[in-house]
């Protein structure tokens, strides 16, 4: 039986996994609506970036639910390439002329996800949930 901490982990790396998709369609030029609101913000330099750290998480979220011994360390081995690159492109949208005030709550937002699991990943439980 999985622990609350497994389950966790898994429901924030897939969100994680899920978003990083719909924002390198975004950037690609896709437009996506979402009820009232229609996500449109063609923007090619962070696609394909974007598409990488997602595929990355997706990776990990895999290795996560295979229970193999090396889940925990694929699950955050990911996690902190992630981490990494959401930091990067914050820093890369913060510095740009452009008002992106979307592209900064998006990447505040998703850093806050990948932190918390990533304190979820440092927990004893989460270790012992695999190894």
């Amino acid at each position: 039986m999985r622990r609350p901490t497994s389950i966790a982990i898994a429901i924030l790396m897939a969100a994680g996994a899920a978003t990083l998709g719909l924002a390198s369609l975004t950037h690609f030029g896709h437009r996506i609506p979402l009820g009232i609101v229609t996500l449109d913000d063609p923007f090619r330099g962070a696609a394909l970036p974007e598409a990488i750290i997602g595929g990355v998480m997706v990776v990990g979220l895999l290795g996560w639910l295979s229970g193999r011994r090396w889940a925990w360390s694929a699950a955050l081995g990911t996690t902190l390439l992630a981490l990494a690159g959401v930091v990067l492109g914050l820093s890369i949208v913060l510095s740009s002329s452009a008002g992106r005030s979307g592209d900064i709550v998006y990447h505040v937002s998703l850093l806050v996800l990948l932190v918390l699991t990533l304190v979820l990943l440092l927990t004893p439980a989460a270790r012992r949930t695999w190894g």
